[in-house]
């Protein structure tokens, strides 16, 4: 069995990694191997720099013995932390660093403090939902032991893993970070957009490959806008429902593998909620969208293009990139960019066949809800129909019917034609030597890969 480690560090060595394969599933939050490799390898927003991000803060502190986990509250007075969060503009950044908020933080910036035993109790999280299945086959982590072990070192270790997965407590060497994004919404552009509302925790590295665990309604972020960053526990259980259910019925999908309660985090939408706090998963480079790219060209930045494209390929499709990196000898013409681009459009296609094929409306198509792995993510007004109705409409913002359910198929396309305008210049300079009409080619190539990969796909699932 693979043994406990003290320091995230210590559990990266061979040592532990033999034993992971004689052994795949991992007891604590601990055992779990921090790889920031994929936003390490981006730009950091300067208001949020590495060089004051949680690693570097705590290790500051100079603590005797390095902490079992990062308290969050321990960071609630670093003015980088709190400026960190503020709503703006981040003009030459692919990503920012941001510290979860702790569930009790909405006390202490006020003079309503949890003074009695009751008022403490609320503003603790609670959590009401597990998938084992997403903790062992995503995270190789064995959640019901941990949370059902009678072991005193493991019911410790039961609390330490929901004080993260609420965002009360970071695992230490680890530095969570929010996308800056764009996109269009109900077709048209709407600017910066990002990670409004979800901050993902760690990169990390599993027998099948790279996971990246967010959390989503932790509070405030650069691209929060003008809103708290909060999620109300009604939503929150949709999502937590939506990605399980989603997955058990085989359709591509982003995964939940906890939901967090917060009694005491009262949030005002339509009328005072309670709020929620869901972990999600997904593989690596999974939270980059369409609109992470549109952003660039958008704001006619080649190099940040051209960066993050770069980041996204190596990390999310190595099988391109290594190919790509390697001269060919018989004169075959590898064309990196549109190759990556045309993969992302296979994915999609499949991706749209199976919500199809099970009645699934996702109901807010934007580019900025799109993921370049062709997995379903940020479920809103998202419904299953109980009867075939091709015209049916689940989001009610949705006055035009742009979503509808008949028309996901050519959504997804228009979608995929604006993440192919956005990296053209990457496919006319790099894949075809500035040659704009071999390119402008080149990519309609690829686009047309959708309606075939759609229809075949449809057929197979509807058959079987």
């Amino acid at each position: 069995m693979m043994r406990k480690c003290p320091t995230a560090e210590s559990c990266a060595t061979e040592s532990d990694m033999s034993q992971t394969t004689a052994n795949p599933l991992k007891r604590t939050l601990l055992d779990l191997r921090i790889a920031n490799s994929l936003p390490s390898a981006l730009r950091c927003d300067a208001l949020t720099p590495l060089t004051e991000s949680p690693t570097a803060l705590f290790s500051a502190l100079k603590l005797s013995s390095p902490p079992r986990l990062f308290n969050v509250l321990q960071l609630q007075s670093s003015k980088s932390i709190i400026a960190g969060r503020k709503p703006r503009t981040v003009s030459k950044a692919h990503f920012s660093i941001v510290v979860p908020e702790p569930s009790v933080s909405n006390f202490l910036e006020n003079e309503n403090a949890p003074t009695s035993e009751s008022e403490v109790t609320m503003a603790r999280s609670y959590l009401i939902g597990i998938s084992e299945q997403c903790g062992v086959e995503e995270l190789e982590l064995d959640v019901i032991e941990l949370l059902n072990s009678n072991n005193v070192e493991l019911e410790h270790e039961s609390n330490r893993f929901v004080n993260v997965v609420s965002g009360n407590e970071l695992i230490p060497g680890s530095d969570p970070w929010a996308y800056n994004y764009g996109g269009y919404q109900f077709g048209f552009w709407a600017g910066q957009l990002g990670d409004g509302r979800a901050i993902t925790l760690i990169h990390t590295e599993t027998s099948k490959g790279g996971i990246e665990l967010a959390l989503k309604g932790a509070g405030m972020t650069p691209y929060s806008r003008f809103a708290d960053g909060y999620a109300v526990l009604r939503s929150s259980i949709r999502e937590f429902l939506a990605c399980e259910a989603l997955y058990a019925l085989g359709v591509p999908t982003s995964r939940a593998l906890s939901l967090v309660a917060i009694p005491g985090r009262k949030i005002h939408r339509e009328v005072l909620e309670g709020s929620g706090v869901v972990a999600r998963v997904v593989g690596t480079a999974g939270w980059l969208r369409f609109g992470s790219f549109e952003l660039w060209m958008k704001r006619g930045d080649g190099v940040m293009l051209k960066e993050l494209t770069d980041v996204a390929v190596k990390n999310g499709f190595p099988e391109i990139w290594q190919r790509g990196a390697v001269d060919t000898t018989d004169g075959e013409v590898f064309n990196k960019y549109a190759e990556w681009f045309g993969e992302v459009v296979d994915r999609t296609a499949v991706m749209i066949a199976h919500w199809q094929s099970v009645g699934f409306c996702h109901g807010v198509m934007n580019t900025d809800n799109f993921s370049i792995l062709g997995v379903t993510i940020d479920f809103g007004p998202y419904q299953f129909m109980d009867n075939y109705d091709p015209t049916y409409i689940c989001n009610h913002s949705d006055e035009e019917g742009r979503y509808s359910f008949n028309k996901q198929p050519s959504i997804a396309y228009w979608n995929l034609n604006m993440l192919g305008s956005a990296i053209s210049s990457l496919v006319v300079k790099y894949d075809c030597e500035g040659d704009v009409e071999a390119a402008t080619k080149l990519i309609h190539e690829k686009l047309e890969i959708f309606q075939s990969k759609l229809s075949s796909k449809y057929q197979e699932l509807i058959t079987l």
